[in-house]
């Protein structure tokens, strides 16, 4: 389920004054309207593009009808809410979702990075560049506005997808983190990957904080794991043949019989 957080900075926002002026709102009909449209733009304009929708699909899905549905969008789209160039699209839409497209496509990250690319934004594009225009008052799944991270780039490494049990404990301590409070950021989410790719069985890891309750990931308690380790092919082999060593000379007839 997404959700998005608002900030109390939005009700004084000069752009949400316009929009109650141009409209004929009060204050709270006019916040309303403008978070059911980015809700709905989460779930049917996901990139941000409104081009394959009309004004009046956009003012009907946030239940708009007769003058006002016809006042919505240009009346957006005059208080900035809107882009009308480079194309029809929501304003400055990248540095509100995109927290919440990095960890929905932390598997395929060309989806997001697609969304980047079309707000122009870059691993470079420093904070103040979000902050000349709005502010980011409504971040779905983001907790502290304004903040760049710089790990765009980062992806989960195939070590790790490959493992037994890893994408569905990953989305676990993921949703975890959020249900405490505590959403996984892009800085943290490249650092406990380091983390656990030193670590012998990452899946108990993760496993072990979610079953304490702890929000960060730590070493396994007694070095006990429950899942496949990370071994190369040369180590299980080398493994494998210590192994049968080991049971040949507890059984010395095993040698006869292959002799």
């Amino acid at each position: 389920m997404t959700w998005i957080e608002t900030h109390n900075k939005l009700e004084r926002h000069p752009k949400v004054i316009d929009l109650m002026n141009l409209m004929g709102w009060n204050k709270s009909e006019a916040i309303g309207y403008l978070i059911r449209f980015w809700w709905w733009c989460v779930d049917y304009a996901e990139d941000g593009d409104l081009r394959p929708h009309s004004a009046q699909r956009i003012a009907t899905a946030v239940d708009l009808t007769g003058d006002t549905a016809d006042k919505f969008v240009p009346a957006m789209i005059e208080t900035g809410w809107i882009d009308e160039q480079p194309y029809f699209r929501v304003h400055d839409w990248w540095s509100y979702i995109r927290n919440f497209l990095m960890r929905k496509y932390w598997r395929t990250p060309r989806k997001w990075r697609r969304v980047r690319r079309l707000y122009g934004s870059s691993r470079d594009t420093n904070c103040e560049t979000h902050s000349e225009s709005v502010p980011n008052l409504t971040i779905p799944n983001h907790t502290i506005p304004n903040t760049c991270t710089h790990a765009d780039d980062f992806e989960i490494p195939q070590t790790l997808l490959s493992l037994p049990g890893w994408s569905a404990t990953w989305e676990a301590w993921q949703q975890f983190r959020t249900e405490v409070h505590k959403p996984l950021k892009p800085t943290t989410i490249k650092s406990q990957i380091r983390f656990l790719l030193k670590q012998s069985d990452p899946v108990a890891v993760i496993e072990q904080s979610i079953r304490n309750g702890w929000q960060g990931l730590f070493p396994l308690k007694n070095g006990n794991t429950s899942h496949h380790p990370i071994r190369s092919a040369i180590t299980v082999a080398e493994e494998q043949a210590g192994l049968r060593k080991v049971l040949d000379e507890m059984n010395p007839n095993s040698q006869a019989d292959k002799g």
